[in-house]
Protein backbone atom coordinates (compact mmCIF):
# COMPACT_ATOMS: atom_id res chain seq x y z
CA UNK A 1 0.00 0.00 0.00
CA UNK A 2 0.59 3.52 0.13
CA UNK A 3 0.23 6.50 -1.84
CA UNK A 4 1.94 9.55 -3.58
CA UNK A 5 1.08 13.41 -2.75
CA UNK A 6 2.41 16.47 -4.30
CA UNK A 7 3.94 18.82 -1.54
CA UNK A 8 3.91 22.70 -1.50
CA UNK A 9 6.38 24.75 0.07
CA UNK A 10 4.86 26.48 3.19
CA UNK A 11 7.81 28.43 4.45
CA UNK A 12 11.81 27.72 5.29
CA UNK A 13 12.04 23.60 5.45
CA UNK A 14 8.23 22.85 6.10
CA UNK A 15 5.77 21.80 2.98
CA UNK A 16 2.29 20.06 2.98
CA UNK A 17 0.22 18.45 0.65
CA UNK A 18 -0.69 20.43 -2.92
CA UNK A 19 -4.52 19.05 -2.25
CA UNK A 20 -5.13 19.53 1.52
CA UNK A 21 -6.89 16.51 2.92
CA UNK A 22 -5.36 14.58 6.19
CA UNK A 23 -3.66 18.25 7.59
CA UNK A 24 -0.59 16.30 7.81
CA UNK A 25 2.65 18.83 8.03
CA UNK A 26 6.10 17.66 6.14
CA UNK A 27 9.67 18.59 7.92
CA UNK A 28 12.90 18.31 5.24
CA UNK A 29 15.97 18.56 6.99
CA UNK A 30 18.14 17.95 4.08
CA UNK A 31 18.78 14.26 4.38
CA UNK A 32 15.39 13.27 5.58
CA UNK A 33 11.66 13.75 5.75
CA UNK A 34 9.59 14.22 8.84
CA UNK A 35 6.07 13.75 8.64
CA UNK A 36 3.44 14.66 11.71
CA UNK A 37 0.10 13.94 11.75
CA UNK A 38 -3.24 15.29 13.65
CA UNK A 39 -3.49 12.60 15.72
CA UNK A 40 -0.08 13.27 16.91
CA UNK A 41 1.80 10.56 14.80
CA UNK A 42 5.23 11.03 13.39
CA UNK A 43 6.44 9.41 10.55
CA UNK A 44 10.18 9.10 8.71
CA UNK A 45 11.03 8.74 5.22
CA UNK A 46 14.51 7.99 3.77
CA UNK A 47 16.10 6.86 6.58
CA UNK A 48 18.31 4.87 5.04
CA UNK A 49 21.83 6.13 5.93
CA UNK A 50 20.88 4.99 9.13
CA UNK A 51 18.58 1.48 8.90
CA UNK A 52 20.72 0.75 5.26
CA UNK A 53 17.17 -0.31 3.86
CA UNK A 54 15.71 0.78 0.90
CA UNK A 55 14.06 3.90 1.76
CA UNK A 56 15.07 6.40 -0.64
CA UNK A 57 14.96 5.35 -4.34
CA UNK A 58 17.41 7.33 -6.42
CA UNK A 59 17.65 8.05 -10.29
CA UNK A 60 20.61 8.97 -12.31
CA UNK A 61 22.48 11.81 -11.17
CA UNK A 62 21.70 11.11 -7.68
CA UNK A 63 17.61 12.59 -7.92
CA UNK A 64 15.69 10.91 -5.75
CA UNK A 65 12.28 9.57 -7.88
CA UNK A 66 10.80 8.30 -4.72
CA UNK A 67 10.74 8.33 -0.71
CA UNK A 68 9.49 5.22 1.36
CA UNK A 69 8.69 4.76 4.76
CA UNK A 70 11.03 4.05 7.35
CA UNK A 71 9.60 4.16 10.73
CA UNK A 72 6.57 5.35 12.73
CA UNK A 73 6.32 7.06 15.95
CA UNK A 74 2.86 7.01 17.69
CA UNK A 75 1.85 9.76 20.17
CA UNK A 76 3.09 7.29 22.83
CA UNK A 77 6.15 6.80 21.61
CA UNK A 78 6.11 3.14 20.42
CA UNK A 79 8.14 2.71 17.23
CA UNK A 80 6.76 0.50 14.49
CA UNK A 81 9.52 -0.17 11.52
CA UNK A 82 8.88 -1.20 8.40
Amino acid sequence: GGGSQELVNVSGNEYRAKVQGDFTKYIFDGAIWTAYDRAGNTFYFGLNTLLEDDSVEQKAAGKVFRWRLSEVKDINGIIGIK
